[in-house]
């Protein structure tokens, strides 16, 4: 029985993952949020010994980072799962422009800013990381985006906050 494993949503395309054509696919609904699995369906896998699994992605206009899909096969009683070729993994590329709100320079100082501060209490790497996933950058169903008026708090103590707080107001007046 297939299961879905850890996948990352890519607004606008289609990931159709084949293990070749079989004669029965099943079909699941839109992925959503990541990381997400899917309850375990069945797939009917024909004498040919191959079945197709499709899987549709949310179309939106945000910016996000490319993702992937993985299907693994579940060990059954009536079949044995190749240790090499019992999963399959198929790249999910977003298909919208990053956003112009956030320059390549302030994208770097950010990550920069995370990696420094990641492991310093009392949150200052989470909130790099909110930035990071405001900006598109990183996909963590955990956090909630950083916004505008958090960014504008944080200026109040340090001024460098000044250039994500104009992107993040940017990117919530898109």
């Amino acid at each position: 029985m297939p299961q879905l494993h850890g996948a990352d949503r890519g607004p606008g395309s289609r990931a159709g993952l084949a293990q070749a054509a079989g004669s029965q696919a099943s079909h699941l609904p839109p992925l959503r949020d990541a990381p997400w699995t899917a309850e375990a369906r069945s797939v009917t896998i024909g004498p040919s010994g191959t079945a197709t699994l499709s899987i549709a992605t949310t179309d939106n206009a945000t910016d996000q980072a490319d993702g992937s899909v993985t299907v693994a096969l579940s060990p059954g009683a009536k079949y044995t799962v190749s240790a090499t070729q019992g999963a399959a993994t198929v790249a999910v590329a977003d298909d919208d422009p990053q956003s112009v709100c956030v320059s390549q320079v302030l994208l770097n100082t950010v990550r920069s800013y995370y990696d420094a501060n990641k492991d310093n209490p009392p949150g200052y790497g989470e909130n790099w990381k909110r930035v990071l996933i405001a900006f598109g950058d990183v996909q963590d169903a955990t956090l909630t985006p950083y916004t505008a008026e958090a960014a504008r708090a944080s200026e109040e103590v340090w001024a460098g906050w000044l250039p994500t707080r104009v992107a993040l107001e940017c990117i919530e007046e898109e």
